[in-house]
């Protein structure tokens, strides 16, 4: 887990279209579905943890993460 139980991580993404039939796409059965960019997608995980969650680890490891992550 990358944070705290019960922390949020938010970001806002642009919402390019709708469908109101799936074509047979997606079981009715998921309900609402979203679909994300990947490309987008991981850069957001990315910025996530090398600007918020990295913070919250103790000095000694962040140069360890860092390249980890990276």
């Amino acid at each position: 887990m990358l944070s705290a139980p019960g922390a949020m991580y938010a970001r806002p993404m642009t919402m390019v279209t709708t469908y109101s039939n799936s074509n047979g796409k997606f079981p009715t059965a998921y309900g609402n579905v979203a679909l994300l960019d990947c490309n987008y997608f991981l850069g957001y995980i990315y910025d996530y943890l090398l600007n918020d969650y990295i913070n919250t680890l103790p000095i000694t490891e962040r140069l360890a993460f860092r390249l980890a992550v990276l």
